[in-house]
């Protein structure tokens, strides 16, 4: 099991620049303060877990979190790596693939290990884009993976929540929507971290979603009714 690179932290800084760049004839960029308690867990090793809308979620995720003054390796599908120009940026930033069946358990290892070093973790629970209709709260249902990683590694877990990335880049199109003169926004915000109960990982996973659930029952009231 190998690390990141050396210098993944700033290659992290460079994506967010590079999505600063290229974004900006696509959005508005709206980014809410974070909670104080958010601000406070992200001086630990923290598990971040947002909501997935968009193909363009884990560029907004980087750009949210550089916002806000840190860096964090992502957990990535691994079919991602079959595209070599992706696969080479992913690996530049340490992302960690997300294996299915018996390579889940390398996935966990790997991502505790990744905390247990001092970075923080940035994955989308949900592990895929989510339709509105399979979204009727704001977020889908999310993965106990998410509760097993948390737990092993003993930290907190951050909702992120964030809205817009869907009108920039539908979940069907296969390229994102330009258009300069009326650019959506896309808005993030953290909310306060939420304590993992050890072994009771259906229940922690829904504890998480109802938190991202809620902030962006604020952030966008028609997006998330119970």
């Amino acid at each position: 099991m190998s690390g990141p690179p050396p210098d993944f932290a700033r290659n992290f800084r460079r994506a967010d620049r590079a999505t600063r760049f290229l974004s900006a004839p696509l959005i508005r960029w709206d980014s809410r303060p974070a909670t104080e308690r958010a601000i406070k867990a992200f001086g630990e090793p923290c598990l971040i877990a947002a909501n997935h809308r968009s193909v363009m979620d884990v560029a907004v995720g980087i750009r949210a979190l550089a916002a806000v003054g840190h860096s964090a390796r992502v957990l990535s599908a691994e079919w991602l790596w079959d595209d070599p120009r992706l696969a080479r940026l992913l690996d530049s930033i340490g992302a960690i693939r997300l294996r299915s069946g018996r390579g889940a358990i390398d996935t966990v290892a790997e991502a505790i290990e990744c905390l247990d070093a001092g970075h923080h973790l940035l994955i989308t629970p949900e592990g895929r884009v989510v339709p509105p209709e399979d979204r009727p709260t704001g977020v889908g249902s999310g993965h106990k993976i998410m509760s097993k990683i948390a737990c092993g590694a003993g930290v907190d877990v951050v909702p992120g929540a964030l809205i817009g990335t869907d009108k920039v880049w539908p979940r069907d199109d296969p390229r994102p929507i330009v258009r300069p003169w009326d650019r959506p926004t896309i808005t993030m915000q953290f909310g306060d971290p939420v304590e993992m109960a050890p072994g009771l990982h259906r229940a922690n996973v829904e504890a998480v979603m109802d938190a991202i659930s809620e902030i962006i029952l604020g952030l966008e009231p028609s997006s998330a009714r119970r």
